[in-house]
């Protein structure tokens, strides 16, 4: 039908293309997740359980964090009902893509930062947080500026997307990598390393658990890039996606997003603009 379009009005030829793109449109949204997730009557979200303020177990065994609770939130919204969501633990931070892929969980949330190599394979929802990545000193270190890190051991999360912030900002870094976040502030705070790297959420909160004792380096003079933090989704599903930025605004309009950075960050710093923005 399209190669005859050319000899048809324009007017009758518009109105052609208006509802073959309909029909696709209609068809994207029938198939989407969204649609699928409905159906099912439940929410399936991908997510760790060592990942520090976002998503972790606490003395109980239960899962907790800012992510869970905004996962809940989403299923409200969903269903009238948080506890509509069945959480899988994901084994790695590689394995966020993965889970996408595969269509073993229907979004990812647990502090997942929004790289440019990422958003070619997964799409992002709008970020809900905004956090730059610092290095973490004991108090008593006479470490001030990144200049000072040269030649002294960096204890961090494995990943050369970490490593790459590092070597931004400090030439020929000694690096310790270790398999997760929590293992690698351990080791900090046992004194296997003279400074602590991540983003700033995670860094900051682990700090405060032990007041007093650990401070950021502030070396405003060399900016490292700032991670903001969405929600992972299949590429390609604009329904789905539309859906969750909706679902978003509509915690920040509630107040319910501003109510999670206070209780899990302690501040609204780590707010992105559009949520401190008045409605």
């Amino acid at each position: 039908m399209r190669r005859d379009l050319w000899k048809l009005p324009v007017s009758v030829a518009l109105i052609f293309l208006c509802i073959a793109h309909a029909a696709k449109v209609q068809a994207q949204s029938a198939n989407s997740t969204l649609q699928t997730v409905l159906k099912r009557g439940t929410i399936v979200i991908g997510t760790r359980s060592t990942a520090l303020p976002f998503s972790f177990k606490d003395e109980k065994g239960e899962l907790v964090g800012f992510d869970i609770d905004l996962a809940r939130e989403i299923a409200r919204g969903l269903f009238k009902d948080p506890a509509k969501v069945e959480f899988v633990i994901l084994s790695s931070s590689s394995d966020r893509v993965a889970s996408l892929q595969s269509n073993r969980v229907d979004a990812v949330i647990t502090g997942f930062s929004v790289y440019l190599e990422r958003t070619q394979v997964i799409d992002f929802t709008t970020p809900y947080m905004i956090s730059d990545n610092i290095f973490v000193v004991k108090t008593s270190s006479p470490i001030q500026k990144y200049a000072d890190l040269v030649g002294k051991l960096i204890v961090t999360r494995q990943g050369a997307d970490v490593e790459a912030l590092i070597k931004n900002v400090v030439p020929n870094p000694q690096i310790q990598g270790y398999p997760e976040v929590s293992d690698a502030f351990l080791a900090f705070r046992q004194g296997r390393g003279d400074a602590f790297f991540y983003e700033r959420a995670a860094s900051m909160y682990y700090a405060r658990q032990y007041p007093g004792q650990f401070r950021a380096i502030e070396d405003r003079e060399h900016g490292i890039e700032v991670s903001p933090i969405a929600i992972g989704v299949r590429q390609g599903d604009q329904t789905w996606l539309n859906y969750l930025n909706w679902a978003l605004y509509s915690l920040k309009a509630s107040g319910k997003l501003q109510e999670l950075h206070k209780k899990w960050l302690g501040t609204e710093e780590l707010e992105p603009n559009w949520v401190r923005q008045p409605l």
